[in-house]
């Protein structure tokens, strides 16, 4: 089964995109599945770039499951806002970031897929995660990092 859904939000500065104080929100969808698209939709709207129109889809028929999110320019925002945020923030780091705190909260996603629309400066508008990836780069377990909101703090303060 395939979902499609658009969203919309609010943005945090640089320095507090992964600030603590939003662990306690996402905490309350901990252990989420990738069909449960309400979830998904709550974690999607709690991540950084989420002002700017995350659309998103499920593949949810066979393994591996995955979270498409597609990030566009919203018709009431200037395309100044979005190309700033997404040239001022590296969208490979704020991407894979938000990869993170996605395969931490959704025990069963294996593949996440992240696409930028409209941005001509970026060499790349295309980043896709995998949970084992990322779970080899960091050599840890990624559903660990949300045993408590602590956790997922120390990592990101360690990442950085």
């Amino acid at each position: 089964m395939a979902f499609s859904i658009a969203l919309g939000g609010s943005i945090y500065r640089t320095r507090w995109l992964y600030h603590p104080h939003r662990w306690l929100n996402l905490f309350a969808i901990l252990n989420s599945y990738v069909g449960d698209n309400s979830a998904v939709i709550n974690i999607v709207t709690g991540l950084p770039g989420n002002r700017y129109n995350p659309s998103f889809n499920l593949q949810t028929q066979k393994e591996p499951y995955e979270i498409a999110i597609n990030y566009t320019v919203n018709d009431e925002e200037v395309d100044e806002s979005y190309l700033n945020f997404w040239n001022d923030n590296n969208p490979e780091e704020v991407l894979e970031n938000n990869a993170i705190i996605l395969f931490s909260l959704i025990s069963n996603v294996d593949l996440i897929e992240f696409d930028i629309d409209g941005i001509d400066s970026l060499s790349n508008h295309s980043y896709k995660y995998s949970r084992e990836e990322l779970e080899s780069k960091y050599n840890l377990e990624l559903a660990d990092l949300s045993a408590n909101e602590d956790s997922l703090d120390d990592f990101f303060k360690e990442k950085e």
